[in-house]
């Protein structure tokens, strides 16, 4: 039984941990198909599994899904996504040395180096090829060094062969039906449009993208209530007029991230200290705000 690492033990931790983040970030549609199913083939017989009779490679996970019945994300194995476990015992195995414990995972990792998503059913194996792009950024807002998310304002974060990829925004995944906020520069898009998203994270990172001070610059207001709670924290309550509708946002400056934001609230909110209250209680309290780091 181990009870304590070496020196050199704990030192190739760190090893380990900078190709898994390698491989889990690689890119490039090239793939030898047949290292790919020798490998395949060779971990269903372990599994105790017939070598497949269908073998088939596609450019993306949407691909796949799309043409092959049965295959979801949630039956994946994931390839160069499942590497941060498999690079994990695979530091067990090589560095302390526990090797039949960790046979059954040997082609899974070597797999991971090479291919992105893939299917194994009872007769038919199904492999995508990695993304050709992948865009990140350092998180806002955080302390933990090096911590990136995918991020790309103007077209797919993580983007494959086929064209098809995920929108993200700091970290942020924008749905299809959003997509016109990624294909639109900044300055071109609508901030009353944008304003109309129901979805307040996505809604929040596209004001970003605009800039949220030029974005609220440029809507039609009216002041209607300005409030500083006992903390310091700066409020204001505005009318905003989109189209032949007036509807009541609230603008702040959020204290954890020092940032501008905007958010809707509804329409019998009259002052700073309901929409304050209502966004913790889901209704328009009006006895005075009290911030959750004086209450008793």
């Amino acid at each position: 039984m181990i009870e304590k690492l070496t020196k050199k033990q704990e030192e190739m931790l760190q090893e380990y941990a900078r190709a898994g983040i390698e491989i889990g970030l690689a890119t490039g549609a090239e793939m030898d198909e047949k290292e790919v199913r020798r490998l395949t083939d060779a971990h269903r017989v372990m599994r105790d599994v017939p070598k497949a009779k269908n073998f088939l490679v596609f450019d993306s996970p949407f691909a796949a899904i799309k043409e092959v019945p049965g295959i979801d994300p949630s039956n994946a194995l994931y390839g160069q996504h499942d590497i941060n476990w498999l690079m994990y015992l695979m530091y067990y195995r090589v560095e302390l040395g526990f090797t039949e414990e960790t046979e059954q995972i040997v082609h899974l990792f070597e797999l991971a180096k090479r291919v992105h998503w893939m299917w194994m059913s009872s007769d038919t194996t199904v492999v995508t090829r990695r993304p050709v792009e992948i865009h990140m950024q350092p998180k806002p807002h955080t302390t933990v060094e090096n911590f990136r998310v995918l991020h790309n304002y103007d077209d797919h974060a993580l983007k494959y062969a086929d064209g098809t990829g995920i929108y993200m925004f700091n970290g942020v995944e924008i749905p299809d039906k959003y997509s016109w906020v990624v294909t639109t520069p900044a300055d071109e898009l609508d901030v009353t449009e944008v304003l109309s998203i129901r979805n307040t994270e996505v809604r929040t990172e596209v004001l970003k993208k605009i800039g949220v001070e030029r974005a609220f610059d440029a809507l039609d207001k009216t002041l209607l209530n300005e409030y500083t709670c006992p903390l310091g924290n700066d409020y204001w309550l505005y009318d905003i007029q989109f189209g032949n509708n007036v509807r009541k946002y609230l603008r702040m400056y959020c204290p954890s991230k020092k940032e501008l934001a905007i958010e809707a609230v509804p329409p019998q909110i009259e002052n700073c200290e309901q929409a304050l209250n209502w966004r913790e209680y889901e209704e328009p309290i009006t006895k005075p705000y009290v911030p959750p780091e004086m209450r008793t």
